[in-house]
C-alpha cells in the first residue's frame, strides 16, 4: 500500500493544478474528500460480484470480488484511485488482480500469484463512472474485462449493532448476488419481548434500507422462560445511516431506535 500512496499523492498534487476544483494538498498531507467523489463511496453489487469503495486520506480504495460458486473460482481486484472532475469519474493510479479457488468443504480461499500489481501506465487506467440509471460502470484498463459491467448501489449496512441503553441488538447481513435478487437479511430487537426478521433492499434515492418481514412476540411461560407467540404479524421498517455511523431504525408506526456498531468493551 505504501508504495502506491506516494503515487496517489503525486497524481493528486498534479490534479490540483490541472483540474479545477480538485482538493488541494493540506499541510498535514491529507485531503478533503472532493464533493463530486462522494457519490462513489458505497457498496455496489451485480450478479456474482460486489465492490466496496472507501475514501481514505490519500484517495479512493476500490476492492472488487468476483466469485462463481459453480466452479469454486473467483478473482479479486484492488485499485487506488483519485477523483477526476472533468470526467466525473474515479481513475486508477495503481491496480492489482489475484485469482483464487475455494475449498468445497471448508470454503477457505487459496490465492494464486498476482496476475499484476503495479502502478498503472498511461492507457492502463481503470475508470469508474456512474451512469444516468445510477449504476456504477467499471471500465477495466488492463484486460478490457468489463466494458459494460454495471453494479447497483446497495449501501453499506452489513454488520452487528447494539443499543446499549435498551439492551437491544440488530444484525444485518448481505446475502450475496444472483440474477434475481440483491438483498440483505435483517434481524432486530425492538423491545425485550419482540424481534423482527426481515429482508431489505437499498433505495439509493432515499438512502434507506427498505425492509419487509414478520415480527415475533415472546410471551412468558410457566417455567419462567418465554416462548414465541403462535401468531406472527407482518412488519415493515427502514434503516438509514447517519454521518457519524449510527444505524437508525424507523418502523411504519413511528418507532425510532438508534444503534451503534457492536464493539467488545
Amino acid at each position: 500500500m505504501k508504495k502506491f500512496l506516494g503515487v496517489i499523492t503525486a497524481v493528486t498534487v498534479m490534479a490540483t493544478f490541472l483540474v479545477a476544483g480538485t482538493a488541494a494538498l493540506a499541510e498535514s498531507d491529507t485531503y478533503a474528500q472532493p464533493d463530486g467523489g462522494k457519490k462513489f463511496e458505497s457498496r455496489w453489487a451485480a450478479e456474482g460480484a460486489d465492490i466496496s469503495i472507501d475514501y481514505e486520506e490519500e484517495g479512493y480504495r476500490v476492492s472488487m470480488s468476483f466469485y462463481n460458486p459453480d466452479d469454486l473460482r473467483g478473482t479479486e481486484y484492488a485499485y487506488n484511485c483519485f477523483y477526476e472532475k472533468d470526467k466525473d469519474a474515479l481513475v486508477s493510479v495503481s491496480s492489482s488482480k489475484t485469482d483464487f479457488t475455494v475449498d468445497a468443504e471448508t470454503f477457505d480461499r487459496t490465492f494464486a500469484p498476482e496476475t499484476y500489481d503495479d502502478v498503472d501506465e498511461a492507457g492502463q487506467e481503470t475508470v469508474f463512472t456512474i451512469n444516468d440509471k445510477g449504476s456504477l460502470v467499471w471500465k477495466d484498463g488492463h484486460e478490457q474485462a468489463a466494458e459494460s459491467k454495471e453494479f447497483q448501489n446497495i449501501g453499506s449496512f452489513q454488520g452487528q449493532y447494539e443499543n446499549k441503553a435498551a439492551g437491544l441488538i440488530a444484525e444485518i447481513n448481505w446475502e450475496g448476488t444472483n440474477a434475481n435478487s440483491l438483498y440483505y437479511t435483517v434481524y432486530v430487537q425492538v423491545n425485550e419481548n419482540k424481534d423482527l426478521h426481515m429482508t431489505g433492499v437499498y433505495n439509493p434515492q432515499t438512502k434507506k434500507l427498505e425492509c419487509t418481514g414478520f415480527a415475533t412476540q415472546w410471551v412468558d411461560n410457566a417455567e419462567g422462560g418465554s416462548d414465541p407467540s403462535e401468531e406472527m404479524e407482518d412488519c415493515t421498517a427502514t434503516f438509514s445511516m447517519t454521518e457519524d455511523g449510527k444505524l437508525v431504525y424507523e418502523s411504519a408506526d413511528g418507532v425510532v431506535l438508534d444503534f451503534v456498531e457492536f464493539t467488545l468493551d
